[in-house]
């Protein structure tokens, strides 16, 4: 329990920016500090430094809002850009699938024709060696398969 306060001690002790402020009530740690004097709550000192503590605390909150806002509209972004990204991918690696489905279709489909098919060239290419083999009696693998000489 502190009995007596001597002021111009505490003053003297003080920083500049403290002893500059204590001529009138100021806020100082969250709390009204008329620096030891009698006051009225209701005089006018009182109630500017109560009004600039609100006005202070207003403009804070006002602050964070709008830092929260600005944050979360990134954030928003951000998502929005991932999304798009992804569904970018998604359309590649699907565009990637079906082209080697139908590369592979296509392909299939060549060789099935070729061989329904084939070149002219290939056409007379077998008929001379069937030609050949007649002449010549020479037998083909699937005769000896036939006969069972393989």
């Amino acid at each position: 329990m502190v009995l007596d306060v001597n002021l111009e001690l505490l003053v003297s002790r003080l920083t500049p920016v403290v002893r500059k402020n204590l001529s009138c009530p100021t806020i100082v740690q969250g709390t009204l500090s008329t620096a030891g004097r009698a006051t009225v709550l209701r005089a006018h000192e009182v109630l500017a430094a109560v009004q600039q503590f609100d006005a202070d605390k207003l403009k804070k909150q006002q602050d964070h809002e709008l830092g929260r806002r600005q944050r979360e509209a990134t954030v928003a972004a951000k998502k929005h850009k991932k999304a798009q990204l992804a569904a970018a991918q998604e359309r590649t690696k699907w565009a990637k699938v079906w082209w080697l489905v139908s590369e592979e279709a296509a392909e299939e489909g060549r060789h099935r024709l070729h061989r329904l098919r084939p070149s002219s060239r290939k056409l007379f290419l077998r008929e001379r060696a069937s030609k050949q083999r007649k002449l010549f009696h020479v037998p083909s693998a699937g005769d000896c398969c036939q006969r069972g000489l393989l």
